[in-house]
């Protein structure tokens, strides 16, 4: 969206495994050089306390800036906010996995040319 300027209503990436997977875009919103959507998370055959959740993620473009791209997290993101098995309340509850996947799919939609780019993708879960 932020780099056609253009709403879209889903999206398709690769999964680790290789497999294809789209989702459903909600909130679509492209204002001031930032684009912002979020997605219903659902579990499947494992079910948890996060099933139903939304995942919000925003996009901010700065030029002539650092040619950077920068993960970031909406606060208590990542934070388990009731106990879980083998990890109480308020402890990080970051899986890494995805990090490498974010940042492989934002250098591939976003080549970096030759204006320099800071690119800030920030994640945020709400319930």
């Amino acid at each position: 969206m932020l780099r056609e300027q253009e709403i879209v209503d889903e999206v398709e990436i690769i999964l680790p495994a290789s497999e294809t997977a789209r989702f459903r875009l909600h909130g679509q919103m492209i204002v001031n050089g930032t684009a912002s959507c979020y997605v219903i998370k659902e579990n499947g055959d494992d079910r948890d306390d996060t099933n139903g959740a939304k995942v919000h993620v925003s996009i901010k473009v700065d030029f002539f800036t650092p040619r950077r791209i920068v993960l970031a997290a909406e606060p208590g993101t990542g934070m388990a906010n009731k106990p879980v098995v083998a990890m109480p309340a308020e402890e990080e509850a970051t899986n890494p996995g995805p990090r490498p996947m974010v940042l492989e799919v934002v250098r591939e939609v976003f080549a970096m040319r030759c204006i320099p780019t800071t690119l800030t993708v920030t994640v945020g879960m709400l319930n």
